[in-house]
């Protein structure tokens, strides 16, 4: 696998589309949060050129998921935002813009399909939060069918736990379709993605 330079979130999905072959990455459309006051018409309309579908817009601040500093929750995303509705759009990322507070010239937003008809979502960890030990860690939700409660806290759904799985394992373990090591509900449909640095993953109904 080609080496990734970890760079802001939104850039950091793109660079991973091409390469992991174990997910998938939705089509991205980013921007600089400082560009879009000086270029929202140019912006709006290339969003709503490039998807059909209902959107998300998301938060991509300078000072989150960077090697200081994950910010999880911390800065607005706004999601089933309707991709041919210019105030609801305008609407979306002006409230993702805001959240930042100060605004330097690194923050982006950036734009892709809301995920519909959800069965599973989650936050995997590369090591234990709360000891920093060698364990990969899934917190899930297999229940609501959003795509937030993790990361957000609000649901009594956002704290379960996939049992801590150690590194050192990983490298010899083989994960099958009918691996014990995965939520009842997605052993029969989900194949495991390699969990390098803390992601967001969800499972689609095909």
């Amino acid at each position: 696998m080609k080496n990734l330079k970890l760079s802001s979130k939104a850039k950091t999905l793109e660079d991973l589309k091409p390469i992991i072959t174990s997910a998938k990455v939705l089509a991205i459309f980013r921007f600089h949060a400082i560009e879009y006051k000086n270029n929202k018409v140019k912006i709006i309309n290339s969003i709503r050129l490039k998807f059909d579908s209902n959107l998300i817009i998301r938060s991509s601040s300078s000072n989150e998921d960077n090697l200081q500093t994950s910010h999880a929750g911390g800065f607005d995303s706004v999601l089933n935002v309707p991709s041919k509705e210019v105030k609801a759009i305008d609407a979306a990322v002006t409230q993702v813009i805001q959240s930042y507070e100060e605004l330097t010239s690194k923050d982006e937003v950036f734009v892709q399909p809301m995920l519909e008809n959800v069965l599973i979502s989650g936050v995997a960890f590369s090591s234990d939060i709360s000891n920093l030990t060698p364990y990969y860690i899934i917190n899930y939700d297999d229940i609501t069918g959003l795509t937030n409660t993790i990361t957000s806290g609000s649901s009594n759904y956002s704290n379960k736990n996939l049992s801590h799985i150690y590194r050192e394992y990983m490298k010899s373990v083989v994960f099958t379709r009918d691996s014990n090591l995965w939520p009842p509900r997605c052993k029969r449909d989900a194949l495991p993605t390699e969990l390098t640095a803390r992601l967001i993953i969800t499972h689609q109904n095909s």
